[in-house]
């Protein structure tokens, strides 16, 4: 069934700004989603703020028309102040990058409900399952910099939040009665800790368009040249990668190799509008690309450093213990009826192959483990990455 939202303020002013956080004070648990437009630009930016708070109050805060938020910081910032988000880490980071808000005290729903093993863990479905409700979520994709907003924008804004305090408490209830509650404040407080990343070019990101690989080394070279232009004006005007040229037309490009400007317009995917403002620019990227000396690999060169290759930098010992983990972390899961990641998450995997610990103690100090993980499951652990032990 769909039922009407409750009342909303807007918020455009600083005087807006200074009321509700009067309104913070006062509570002890908030709802918060953010609504950005990277669909709709290369820097991304948060264009909407949207606050519940317990009472069906809902608050609706527009950062592009009231810049200062730092009213809004302390209480944001209190771990003693529950803050209520569906798939936070986002959110966390915006909040970040745009107003310096480190939020604490955050119980993700969507978290929550992948330690339970939710089937369906979106919040669309996770509130249809609880509460019986439809969501609307034909604005997903919305261009939230644009004003002004519609009635069903706002009515969007306010459902996103309406709901996530109401659905905290039931999640919150199942993590106590699956005895989760460690291991959920473990996984949000990871969340808490992410940073945001400045945008930067991936030199070798052209070889994620898809059917690169398939290309000649020429036409390789030839869409590396395109992917970098593209980035350029990317940059120049503000606007997304994918609504400059699309990667399939610069996959046709790099296949035909145009040399004039006839045959590029006659490719699929360049149309008037892109010819007549970037086509000196696609054919200026085709011939550096055909006159590139380089060899160009169908594969990116490994990564030496940095997050996302834990894998590719363990040693070989270090590998033999994660690969004896993970078998061991599947049944675990599977006698005790849990997910993997209310067994052992990920991060806390690497650890323990990169560095095992010398006894309980030391596993229960580790990131992402914890006393109750450590009860449960430590002496199984040490036995997996210590086998000469006892």
């Amino acid at each position: 069934m769909s039922t009407p939202p409750p009342a909303y303020a807007y918020i455009e002013t600083p005087e807006g700004v200074l009321a509700l956080s009067r309104e913070l004070d006062s509570v002890d648990r908030i709802g918060i989603d953010t609504e950005s437009d990277s669909m709709h630009s290369y820097f991304e930016k948060v264009c909407l703020l949207q606050i519940s708070l317990p009472g069906d109050r809902i608050f609706i805060i527009d950062p592009l028309r009231v810049k200062d938020l730092s009213p809004l910081k302390a209480r944001l910032e209190d771990p003693a102040v529950r803050k209520v988000l569906h798939g936070a880490d986002y959110d966390i980071v915006c909040l970040k990058r745009d107003f310096g808000i480190a939020m604490r005290g955050t119980f993700c729903t969507m978290t929550g409900g992948l330690l339970l093993g939710l089937e369906k863990i979106g919040l669309a479905d996770m509130v249809e399952r609880q509460f019986g409700v439809r969501l609307a979520k034909a604005f997903t994709k919305s261009d939230w910099a644009a004003r002004p907003l519609s009635t069903g924008q706002l009515e969007y804004l306010v459902q996103d939040v309406q709901f996530l305090i109401p659905l905290a408490e039931e999640v919150d209830r199942r993590l106590r009665e699956a005895d989760l509650v460690e291991e959920a404040a473990i996984e949000f407080a990871r969340l808490e800790e992410r940073q945001p990343a400045p945008r930067e070019f991936d030199p070798w990101g052209f070889l994620r368009v898809r059917g690169s690989r398939a290309l000649p080394e020429r036409g390789r070279a030839i869409l590396r040249a395109l992917v970098a232009m593209r980035e350029e004006k990317s940059r120049e005007i503000d606007r997304p990668p994918f609504k400059v040229i699309a990667n399939d037309t610069l996959l046709r490009v790099a296949e035909t190799a145009p040399e004039s400007a006839g045959r590029l317009r006659s490719i699929k995917g360049i149309s008037p509008y892109v010819m007549r403002r970037w086509g000196d620019d696609v054919l200026e990227a085709v011939k550096r690309g055909l006159a590139d000396p380089e060899t160009v690999p169908d594969r990116a060169p490994p990564r030496v450093d940095g997050e996302g290759d834990g894998e590719r930098r363990m040693s070989f010992a270090a590998q033999k213990r994660h690969g004896r983990l993970k078998e061991w972390r599947t049944e675990a899961a599977r006698k005790a009826g849990r997910t993997t990641l209310a067994v052992l998450p990920n991060p806390a995997m690497f650890d323990l192959a990169r560095t095992p610990p010398k006894d309980l103690a030391a596993l229960a100090a580790m990131p992402g483990v914890g006393a109750h993980r450590a009860k449960l499951y430590g002496e199984e652990i040490l036995r997996i990455v210590t086998p000469k032990r006892g």
